[in-house]
C-alpha cells in the first residue's frame, strides 16, 4: 500500500472470526476483506490478530494488503 493513513483497516474479529482453532471463518474473513474494500478500494488492509484462525479459500482483492499480527495465522480447513 502507499500510505498506511489513508487505508482503511479491517481486523477480522471485529467481523466475527473466532481465534480458537476449531470455527471455521472463512465467511467472517471474506466480510472483512469484502468490507474493506467496498469503504476503500485504492487502499485497504486487512488484518488477522494473534490466534489460530481456521478458515477455507478466501479471494483477496486488488489494492489491499494481508497482514498477520505476530502469533497469528490460519489453518486451512
Amino acid at each position: 500500500l502507499a500510505s498506511h493513513a489513508t487505508a482503511k483497516e479491517c481486523v477480522i474479529t471485529e467481523y466475527g472470526a473466532k481465534p480458537d482453532n476449531s470455527t471455521v471463518n472463512t465467511e467472517a474473513i471474506q466480510r472483512a476483506i469484502d468490507d474493506c474494500h467496498t469503504s476503500s478500494p485504492s487502499a485497504s488492509r486487512v488484518v488477522i490478530p494473534p490466534g489460530a484462525f481456521k478458515t477455507g479459500s478466501i479471494e483477496l482483492r486488488s489494492n489491499m494488503e494481508l497482514h498477520v499480527a505476530k502469533g497469528g495465522g490460519h489453518k486451512r480447513r
